[in-house]
């Protein structure tokens, strides 16, 4: 359970996990990064997260309720402009990762603060 609330909305409970777990780690991030004009442009995405630890890492959350256990064609088309852009520096992280708040302290312990520069996608 996290400690406290947020002064901004998430997408999902998947990202407000990764969120507390990041910001428990003293990690610096930015959240919700358009990427290539975002929504507003076509072929543009928006990414959960952008890690800088100590270079970018991009770090989509995807959780099982709308990622399920295949990725559609608009989602490899963004992770192939994810990995591209960050040249390989991608961490998924998945809904059963990150389903609880413990579980996404796990995580982010394991794919960004041990290992950062580790790709996993």
């Amino acid at each position: 359970m996290l400690p406290h609330s947020f002064p901004i909305t998430f997408g999902s409970k998947n990202e407000q996990n990764v969120y507390y777990a990041l910001t428990k780690f003293e990690i610096q991030f930015d959240y919700q990064v358009p990427i290539f004009g975002g929504r507003l442009q076509r072929g543009g995405i928006v990414l959960d997260f952008l890690v800088r630890n100590p270079f970018d890492i991009a770090v989509p959350v995807h959780g099982d309720y709308w990622h399920r256990a295949y990725m559609s064609s608009e989602e490899q088309y963004a992770l192939g402009v994810l990995i591209e852009r960050f040249q390989g520096r991608v961490v998924v992280l998945w809904g059963h990762e990150t389903d609880t708040y413990e579980e996404a302290e796990d995580a982010v312990r394991t794919w960004i603060v041990e290992r950062p520069g580790a790709s996993k996608y």
